[in-house]
Formats: structure tokens, C-alpha cells, sequence
């Protein structure tokens, strides 16, 4: 497994924080969730997570839910984009996560930049629908 670029944390540690941070914005039902490896593709970050909000607001509470979760785990994100709210922006433990309303996800193509076909990873959803 390659390391992790920027963060203290190991494999495992990542592993989890990636699948809680799915569940919480599947739990708040966030669309089209990607989860990206891109260890072998980026000097900045080892994953990126992408979600979409249906509408300013959504993506707005999809951010507030990740920030709480990172809090709780003493983590502090840098944070972009709360002003308009139709991109924001987490960068955290060598994490980013993009929040798009989806005209914005649609018009900067972050799924098709990033993903290359063998570096998408899946977590099973395992809060309550």
C-alpha cells in the first residue's frame, strides 16, 4: 500500500474516516458519492471524496455534517466555497471532499478528471436509510 502523503494517520485509519464520511453523507442524502484513491495520481492528497446536494442549502448541511464529524475527531479542516455554497470544499488528513449542487459537479467534471477506472473504492453504506 502506498503512504499517505500529508497525515500521521496509517491504511486502517484512513479506511474508516473514508466510510464514516460516506455514511454521514449518505445519511443525509447526498447524491452520487465517489470515493477516489489517487495515491498513485497526486502529490497533494491520497483520496477524494465527491458528493452532490440537490440544492445550495443540501450542500451547505452536507458540509456542516463533515465539519462535525471531523471535530469530533479533533480534526480541523481547511474549508472553501461556504460564501455560495455550490462547491464547497474539506481538505483534512489528506483528504478532499468536494460538495457540488449539480450544475456545478456537472460543469467541472471532477469524476472524469480524477477517475481513471481502476482507482474508485466502494464502502458499503452502513447508516440507517
Amino acid at each position: 500500500m502506498t503512504e499517505q502523503k500529508n497525515s500521521n494517520l496509517n491504511g486502517s485509519d484512513f479506511q474508516k474516516i473514508l466510510a464514516d464520511i460516506v455514511d454521514v453523507l449518505h445519511s443525509k442524502k447526498a447524491q452520487d458519492i465517489k470515493v477516489l484513491d489517487l495515491r498513485k495520481k497526486s502529490a497533494f492528497a491520497s483520496y477524494i471524496i465527491i458528493a452532490t446536494g440537490t440544492s445550495t442549502r443540501q450542500v451547505f448541511s452536507l458540509y456542516q455534517y463533515v465539519e462535525k464529524y471531523f471535530k469530533e475527531k479533533s480534526i480541523y479542516p481547511h474549508i472553501e466555497g461556504t460564501e455560495a455554497s455550490e462547491w464547497i470544499l474539506l481538505f483534512a488528513e489528506d483528504i478532499v471532499i468536494h460538495l457540488f449542487t449539480p450544475d456545478m459537479r456537472e460543469f467541472y467534471q471532477l469524476d472524469k478528471i480524477w477517475h481513471t477506472g481502476d482507482n474508485r473504492l466502494e464502502f458499503p453504506i452502513t447508516s440507517p436509510k
